[in-house]
């Protein structure tokens, strides 16, 4: 079986912790997001229980990011990491543990396959003689849409990025 690719081994515990929650950030962001939409349309009596439901969302962010800060502290290797990720402009403390716990492979493959993994590179559709679009396509949802919030922020506060924006 020596032609056959072996497949990476899961997430160890760590990983999974962080993951968990990362996605319930994600979910509380969400809900949170929702409830100040609510907001714009709700009954004025009904705008006190919105807004309790809002300082809660809030509150529970605020204990759950403690936490996250707390279990990447206590792991020196991730730290580590993070420090250096986050030395770049526009990648913050949220990003660096999503590609952290979202990407292992990160450091340990090329930048074209983290792309390919990512969703970012784009893949060809070709067939024979048929040229075909290059489309991005697949990849972890969830890693590109935080890279993407990312690139957002470092269009305005990197000025590489800024300049190669301002070109596209």
């Amino acid at each position: 079986m020596g032609g056959l690719h072996q497949r990476p081994p899961g997430k160890d515990e760590q990983e999974r912790e962080l993951s968990g929650m990362l996605v319930r950030r994600r979910q509380l962001e969400e809900m949170l997001k929702a409830e100040k939409s609510r907001l714009r349309t709700v009954p004025p009596k009904m705008r006190g229980s919105v807004e309790r439901m809002i300082e809660s969302l809030k509150e529970e962010i605020k204990r759950l990011e403690k936490e996250l800060d707390k279990f990447m502290k206590e792991n020196e290797d991730w730290q580590a990491q993070e420090q250096i990720l986050t030395s770049a402009k526009g990648v913050g403390r949220i990003t660096a543990t999503t590609l952290l716990a979202e990407l292992p492979e990160l450091g340990k493959l090329d930048r074209k396959k983290i792309a390919a993994l990512v969703g970012l590179a784009p893949l060809n559709s070709d067939s024979g003689k048929k040229r075909g679009y290059r489309k991005t396509k697949g990849g972890r949802s969830v890693v590109r849409s935080t890279l993407y919030m990312s690139t957002l922020v470092a269009t305005r506060y990197n000025p590489l990025i800024q300049a190669h924006y301002q070109e596209l």
